[in-house]
């Protein structure tokens, strides 16, 4: 991925049916939609910016009285949910990974049929993640989904959604996007 991970303002989540969204407020800090209002691409924008100022303005107020500034992992009031540090952490880790990690080999000519996505571990229930820049966007930036590790256990195979073919990315990449679902998807 070219595009700084800064400008990553959305990101979701998915595998086995289960599906999270997480986006960037204007504070910096990465907040979890609610589950029951999932969002199109613009609306999940204008909440992380409507959830940042709520938040933001709340902050501002507790500064000046003397309070805490920093937000606490945890529900709020606007129905967003700020993440842990620990999974921000993670998080902002595995968006900046898929910006410096590039893939080890493109294995040309495996094109995806229903066939072959299981002999990869691509078919469904694998986790899919689709990071976002803007508000306005109707297309992500980058759709990927994670599959089954290679015979050597040294890398993983990812599929690039709208691109033909197979990707074996280093574990760690897959492992840290791994840990950040395993810590925000409803089991």
């Amino acid at each position: 991925m070219r595009t700084a991970p800064e400008a990553v303002t959305r990101v979701d989540l998915e595998r086995r049916g289960r599906q999270v969204t997480l986006v960037r407020g204007s504070d910096g800090r990465w907040q979890a939609l609610p589950a029951s209002a999932p969002a199109t691409a613009p609306e999940a924008g204008a909440q992380a910016q409507a959830a940042a100022g709520a938040h933001g303005a709340g902050a501002a107020a507790a500064g000046a009285e003397g309070g805490a500034t920093a937000p606490q992992a945890g529900p709020r009031a606007d129905g967003t949910e700020t993440v842990s540090d620990a999974v921000a952490v993670k998080l902002t880790m595995a968006v900046q990974l898929m910006h410096t990690a590039a893939p080890i080999r493109r294995l040309e000519g495996a094109t995806l049929t229903s066939n072959s996505t299981a002999q990869f571990g691509l078919a469904d229930g694998s986790l899919a993640i689709r990071l976002w820049t803007a508000p306005s966007t109707l297309t992500p930036l980058l759709a990927v989904r994670f599959g089954a590790h290679n015979p050597e256990d040294t890398a993983q195979y990812m599929a690039l959604d709208g691109r033909d073919g197979l990707y074996l990315m280093s574990r760690f990449v897959g492992a840290e996007w791994n840990a950040v679902a395993t810590s925000v998807l409803p089991p």
